[in-house]
């Protein structure tokens, strides 16, 4: 529900500024026709929901940290997850020779140094995260308390609504009768109008407008007994008419659309505004129509007006929702002087209906472009603060994974470790820091595994962070939608979680061994999966079958990758517990064949920089940057093996992409 709030917060303000300039161009234009197509265009605006946004510009994150009143340390900022590295070349910070770029022939440019970023204490990290979270708590509460309000105005105003149509069927429709004389009157008029269906036509007793009322199977056209007694029949034809311009134009279907909005968005001034303008420019349309259709009858019509406004005089106006009428006696002044006039432009002409319709296919779908993202506008600092923690983390507190350093907490132990046993072991919460990260596409999601051994959940839209320790998360990939990611246990399952509601939604496969690694394609259609007894499978993510099952391998599978344009996989295979050399299989999935890079010792990590640089981290920490054309090393770095446990979580994950390379001429075996 918080969801949908945000995107209505977002509507209402999007059509505020979109509002005034259709007031400017109907002031501007003086076309009723080209009014209401856009003050239309603004109500459907106000309830489509954002469906892609065009590039904005980013607000850097100093602004937004000072905006929202936040003292915070100044900080190196993290990748944005959402930026596409497919065709960019890696650029790597050498602390003997500069940076080093790869241009595809194995050879490097130099270019300035880049200094990896200092890693502060974990003071500073404390306080760099305690007031993102804290926003994002009073954030939620407000937003909570707002969309109750919302929800509840809603069922109230559809109450409304809904009482107003009741009562105006007991009492108006209840007498109402069908009249052959009009009737046939209709069909005449609506030939000459070039209408193939007609509305069925009744006569009321009841002191109203004549009206179309669309509620129900067919739309209905309500005429007053007495007013049709009043006047003379050139007269009622000319009433008549205006009826069937509404009905023409598609009018009764407007006044849906408008019954919606004000549904949902009963608060909004705009809307009321906006209802006001549609109504006024579908009068004067209708008008039109009647002139054109008796030109030379112009006083005719403007006496049937003006009997019909002394008619409605005697009583009180029942017009009820869903209903055309003859339109707002307080513009009857404007409306004669034109009726008077002659005829005037009934339509839009071809071109600008089809202007208005491209005009409409870009904004209806189009998120604002001042806000960004509708999911994460409001909460972008406390984003940025978690997807840091990965990055700041000072090296001690992070887990080892090396089988020749001594460590209480390795990589091993969590594969290992039974579901229901991850939050006993946990340590204290005070003191757990994440040690590794997965980023939604849109930034919306992070999913941090902890070195309290718990996976959690936060949703920087609503400010919400789920717990998911007791299902024994080992590895997640995110599905390119964002909405949903794959998630492998210790016990074997792939799982597809639902990040907006933070619920398992079902489990797409069960493998006899432990799962050890996760990649969902980059097209979203195949997930690849590698286990502890070498196994390495590419399912169907919706049905969960097998699509390639390769041969296995003889020592486990640590760590799948796919390329950027998903027509390759990286496989980095080897026993973790020993120095023994690993292998890193490059498998071209279209043609099946696979080249194999060989490492010094087991790779835990694999990263590709683009199509044509791979970066593989060894479980000591040693680290590789391969030209995937020549199939060799051109760069080598040492770096703490935590990073590579961490990479190795997600395939969202930077570490890798932050290691400090050597040009490999300059680095000693």
């Amino acid at each position: 529900m918080i969801s949908l709030f945000n995107f209505a917060v977002i509507n209402a303000l999007t059509i505020v500024p979109l509002a005034l300039l259709v007031w400017v161009i109907s002031r501007i234009a003086k076309r009723p026709a080209l009014a209401h197509a856009l003050w239309v265009l603004v109500l459907l605006k106000l309830v489509t929901p954002p469906l892609f946004q065009w590039p904005v510009i980013e607000i850097p994150v100093a602004n937004q940290i000072e905006t929202t009143g936040l003292d915070l340390p100044t900080t190196p900022v993290a990748i944005a997850p959402d930026q596409n590295h497919s065709n960019s070349r890696a650029e790597f910070a050498s602390s003997k020779t500069g940076s080093f770029n790869n241009n595809g022939a194995g050879t490097f440019e130099p270019i300035a140094a880049v200094p990896a970023p200092s890693r502060p204490p974990a003071r500073a990290v404390g306080q760099f995260l305690a007031p993102p979270v804290g926003l994002m708590v009073t954030v939620s509460n407000w937003w909570e308390v707002l969309a109750y309000v919302w929800c509840g105005g809603v069922v109230l105003a559809v109450s409304i609504q809904g009482w107003y149509a009741i009562r105006f069927a007991r009492r108006i429709l209840k007498s109402a009768a069908p009249c052959q004389e009009l009737q046939e009157q209709v069909a005449r008029l609506a030939h000459q109008m070039n209408l193939n269906t007609v509305p069925e036509v009744r006569i009321v007793a009841a002191t109203v407008s004549p009206l179309l009322w669309s509620c129900g199977p067919r739309t209905t056209l309500l005429f007053p007994i007495a007013l049709k007694m009043r006047l003379d029949s050139d007269s009622v034809a000319t009433l008549l008419i205006h009826e069937l311009a509404h009905y023409r134009r598609g009018d009764h279907w407007v006044r849906w659309l408008e019954l919606i909005a004000t549904s949902l968005f009963w608060w909004h001034p705009v809307l009321w505004w906006a209802r006001n303008q549609i109504e006024d420019s579908e009068e004067e349309c209708c008008d039109a129509w009647v002139v054109g259709q008796v030109p030379h009858q112009p006083r005719t019509y403007a006496e049937a007006l003006l009997d019909t406004i002394d008619f409605l005089c005697n009583a009180p106006r029942e017009i009820p929702p869903l209903a055309s009428g003859l339109g707002n006696a307080a513009v009857l002044r404007r409306r004669l002087t034109k009726i008077m006039s002659g005829p005037s432009v009934q339509t839009m002409s071809r071109r600008l209906r089809m202007a208005v319709g491209l005009l409409a296919a870009l904004l209806l779908p189009m998120g604002p472009l001042v806000f960004g993202s509708g999911t994460t506008f409001t909460l972008k600092p406390a984003a940025f603060a978690l997807v840091e923690q990965s990055r700041l983390l000072p090296t001690p507190s992070a887990p080892t994974v090396s089988g020749d350093v001594g460590a209480s907490e390795s990589q091993s132990d969590l594969d290992n470790a039974a579901p229901r046993d991850l939050a006993g072991r946990s340590r204290s919460r005070r003191s757990e820091t994440a040690w590794s990260t997965a980023v939604s596409p849109d930034g919306r999601f992070i999913i941090r595994a902890t070195t309290g051994r718990r996976v959690l959940l936060s949703d920087l839209s609503l400010g919400r962070e789920s717990d998911l320790s007791s299902e024994g998360i080992t590895a997640v990939s995110f599905v390119p939608n964002g909405e949903q990611f794959a998630a492998i246990a210790s016990d074997g399952r792939l799982m597809i979680w639902d990040a907006v509601t933070a619920e398992l939604r079902r489990v797409l496969f069960t493998h006899d061994a432990a799962l050890r690694t996760v990649a969902v394609s980059p097209h979203g259609d195949s997930v690849a999966v590698g286990a502890r007894d070498g196994t390495l499978l590419i399912l169907d993510l919706l049905s969960g079958d097998v699509l390639k099952r390769f041969p296995q391998h003889a020592s486990q599978v640590n760590c799948v990758r796919y390329s950027q344009d998903g027509n390759r996989l990286a496989v980095a295979v080897g026993d973790w517990k020993s120095d023994a050399p690993g292998t890193v299989r490059l498998i071209e999935l279209n043609t099946g064949t696979a080249v194999d890079l060989d490492c010094r010792t087991t790779p835990g990590a694999v990263m590709f920089v683009s199509t044509e640089e791979l970066i593989v981290g060894e479980w000591n920490g040693h680290s590789t940057l391969w030209n995937l054309i020549n199939h060799e090393i051109v760069g080598a770095a040492v770096a703490n093996k935590s990073i590579v446990a961490a990479a190795s979580f997600s395939p969202d994950n930077p570490q890798l992409r932050e290691i400090a390379f050597e040009s490999s001429d300059t680095n000693e075996e």
